[in-house]
């Protein structure tokens, strides 16, 4: 979900909204949390563009190269990239203006308390927002790696720019299986409209991962058939053949039966006895072993 509104507030909405769909609740992890905006290094050689950004917890994400994560408002970290590309160090301050290079937004100082790397920039946390690209250009402004702040309301500094507050639910991929399918599909479409009543926006790739889900569903469902029926009749081939091996080996004793005396039936049932016996022995073991290893693959 995103929108421009206190992430309390959201949290609080989407969690409301959670309560009515269980399946959804049950399958998204916790929320991370984030405010951003594309703001510019002003007072330098060359004007440098970067999204400023808050994003919870990120200390845990990111690897001091030197100084500390924030303590306070008005603290700053930038990438190692940055500060070896443009001779930026710890306790050095660092001029914004928030909004893109052509804004005409003000300017608001910073102190820089700490140089990092990412830990892992493919980490689920960082959700969809590219916050290390550098490199290129932007509006005639170099593009560097983004500048995080500890303090949520720094980057709300400038009621005129442009805030995106984000608030990303992971999906738990482990948790999910073939039966949720159905529910998530309904779920995810009531669960965006419902968001909208709250001012929120739902951007997700579940309905199309869905999709393909159950288009795959539909295709393995079209070709059980044209491999199953044949094995099906390999099985019943084979036991024939078992039953037919069997009964000609027994057929002195069956001939001997009859010959004492035996029924008919009671002759059928000394001859096969064994055999349907072993059948409806393995039958459910067999059963239960296909099932197991259908489940575990």
């Amino acid at each position: 979900p995103a929108a421009h509104n206190a992430t309390g507030d959201a949290r609080a909405a989407v969690t409301a909204v959670l309560r009515r769909h269980p399946t959804l609740a049950r399958l998204l992890d916790r929320p991370v949390g984030g405010v951003d905006t594309e703001a510019v290094v002003v007072g330098r050689s060359v004007p440098l563009a970067t999204r400023f950004a808050y994003r919870d917890n990120v200390c845990y994400r990111l690897r001091l190269v030197d100084g500390e994560c924030f303590i306070e408002p008005g603290e700053v970290l930038v990438s190692e990239r940055t500060a070896s590309a443009h001779g930026i160090a710890v306790g050095d301050p660092l001029t914004l203006r928030l909004g893109d290079a052509r804004s005409p937004g003000r300017v608001h100082d910073f102190t820089v308390v700490g140089v990092y790397t990412p830990v892992d920039p493919t980490d689920p946390y960082w959700g969809a927002t590219a916050y290390f690209g550098a490199g290129g250009a932007t509006d005639g402004a170099e593009r560097i790696d983004a500048v995080f702040t500890g303090a949520e309301d720094d980057v709300r500094l400038d009621g005129e720019a442009s805030v995106a507050m984000r608030l990303e639910y992971p999906l738990r991929t482990d948790a999910v299986r073939l039966d949720d399918v159905g529910p998530l599909r309904t779920e995810i479409g009531s669960f965006g409209l419902a968001l909208r009543g709250a001012e929120l926006d739902l951007r997700t790739a579940l309905p199309a991962t869905l999709d393909a889900i159950h288009a795959d569903q539909q295709a393995v469902a079209r070709t059980v058939p044209v491999i199953g029926v044949p094995l099906v009749l390999l099985c019943w081939f084979v036991l024939f053949l078992l039953v037919a091996s069997l009964t000609e080996e027994r057929g002195p004793e069956i001939a001997l039966a009859k010959l004492r005396g035996f029924p008919a039936g009671r002759a059928a049932r000394f001859g096969l006895g064994e055999v349907l016996l072993l059948i409806a022995v393995a039958t459910p073991l067999g059963l239960a072993a296909g099932l197991a290893v259908v489940e575990a693959t």
